[in-house]
């Protein structure tokens, strides 16, 4: 017995120090995270799923043009009764339709809705976690590109997996954003590996997605070309994949993707003003100037009029930058977060020295952009996910009958601690969105590419960035385990 404590402490110790992450680490991480994940189901996961499948239909019908106008029909008496035709550009439903090939063989063989049954449900989530593995890969991969060490790139994979916006936007909402920055990472790759054709591609994927790479898009062509000309080219190539289906889908009877949602889109999201009511749900906002626009515009004069070819660190810090313009300025949902982690990862392992300060303004924004989502979005940190996946026909009985399952989560406790303290919730809500704006803004300032370090480099202490790593990832349990928030307040 005392041989095998002898034994267990030694591989420990070997753990501590070594500069590799351990198997072990790996496993722990994302087994906690899977974990988690199976008691939630949020409804746009589910949805989008029902779309996928609904493809096949439409496909083996021979009304595939007419695929924005059709129903899915889930499972009566639960949340996802019909999905309605479609919201997103026709490459999301794609890619949903290849992954759950399986459950529309499954659906016309029983009969049975994907819905009716715990494995299925299970089985619609595994999506984005394939897509997450990709992604973590591209981020090793172009970690290497900008030249770290194997040891170290498998690093930022790993503080990919345990942060507390991974959590969130994978693990507890299953955010198939993560698809859109799969192929971004792909396509940055493409970008710095000098492959034109991977680099379009990828991009012109990414932009049918959801739009969102886009706006890195265009700084990454405005660097390398000058030529107008070719600048139009690139743009055609790019929104080819977008456009291609809408002309297809022209004669149906309902507009589709973006153009269906343009006036929230255009205006609610990026014009935040308070007559549209998302000013308050936007970090950084002025009623008469789109600061979003403000912010992108300066980044295209200064990458088209740029000389100088940027270091591949430089090219991430600008991808960084964008995205970081984006989220401060635009109405951002709470899974959208992950559309700016990777870049965030990156430049911290480019700073091993400064691993510390930057995991505590990485968590500085993390936790104030969680807990302000979280209020401001409470139907994604409620009793619903709980209820979705683990009892999707189950009506839950309320004291109230004013209540639903939306009123259980934490902005319950958020609203009894503004009662208490006098301060309105909303302004809670913005001084956690105070600290996503300072902990941001502050991380990019201190990481500025050209600013000169100072002092004598520090080696690698690896016990202590373990230390760092585990209370870092025990803030991302515990937002993990927010919609139980809900739970615990049901049943006590």
């Amino acid at each position: 017995m005392r041989d095998l404590i002898k034994r267990v402490k030694d591989n420990l110790m070997n753990i501590k120090g070594s500069k590799n992450v351990h198997k072990a680490e790996w496993i722990f991480v994302i087994v906690v995270g899977f974990f988690l994940s199976t008691f939630y189901l949020y409804g746009d996961i589910a949805h989008t799923s029902g779309c996928g499948i609904k493809v096949w239909d439409c496909l083996f019908k021979g009304k595939l043009s007419m695929f924005y106008s059709i129903s899915y029909t889930g499972l009566p008496g639960t949340f996802l009764e019909e999905t309605g035709g479609g919201d997103y550009d026709f490459a999301m439903y794609v890619i949903f339709a290849l992954y759950n090939f399986p459950l529309w063989i499954w659906e016309k063989l029983s009969g049975y809705s994907f819905l009716e049954f715990y494995v299925t449900r299970l089985y619609i989530k595994g999506i984005v976690w394939i897509f997450s593995a990709l992604s973590a890969y591209l981020i090793y991969k172009i970690a290497l590109e900008c030249e770290l060490k194997k040891e170290e790139a498998k690093w930022a994979s790993f503080l990919f997996f345990s942060s507390a916006i991974f959590f969130i936007a994978v693990v507890v909402i299953s955010g198939y954003d993560i698809i859109s920055v799969a192929f971004t990472l792909l396509g940055i790759y493409g970008y710095l590996k000098r492959n034109n054709k991977c680099f379009v591609l990828s991009f012109a994927m990414a932009v049918a997605l959801k739009m969102f790479a886009l706006w890195i898009f265009i700084p990454f062509v405005l660097l390398r070309e000058k030529k107008v000309w070719k600048i139009f080219l690139y743009g055609l190539a790019v929104i080819s994949v977008l456009a291609i289906p809408k002309i297809y889908f022209a004669s149906g009877e309902k507009t589709i993707g973006i153009i269906a949602q343009a006036d929230w889109i255009v205006n609610g999201a990026l014009f935040p003003s308070n007559a549209s009511g998302t000013a308050e749900l936007t970090y950084i906002s002025m009623e008469h100037l789109p600061l979003m626009f403000v912010g992108m515009i300066a980044i295209w004069l200064i990458c088209y009029f740029n000389k100088k070819e940027l270091k591949n660190r430089e090219v991430i810090y600008l991808c960084a930058v964008v995205m970081a313009i984006f989220v401060l300025t635009v109405k951002v949902h709470p899974q959208w977060g992950i559309l700016l982690l990777p870049y965030i990862i990156l430049i911290i392992m480019f700073h091993p020295h400064r691993m510390r300060e930057n995991l505590v303004l990485e968590g500085v924004f993390s936790v104030g952009f969680i807990l302000n989502k979280a209020i401001g979005y409470y139907w994604t940190c409620n009793l619903n996910l709980v209820g979705n996946m683990l009892a999707p026909r189950h009506k839950f009985s309320f004291v109230d009958d004013n209540l639903s399952a939306n009123d259980y989560g934490l902005s319950h406790y958020i609203s009894i601690l503004s009662e208490k303290v006098g301060i309105w919730e909303s302004n809670i809500m913005k001084g956690f969105g105070a600290a996503v704006v300072v902990g941001l803004i502050y991380f990019l300032v201190l990481n500025y590419p050209r600013r000169e370090e100072s002092g004598e480099v520090v080696p690698h202490d690896y016990a202590k960035r373990r230390k760092w790593l585990t209370a870092r990832f025990a803030i991302s349990c515990l937002v993990g385990i927010l919609p139980m928030i809900g739970v615990i307040q049901y049943l006590f």
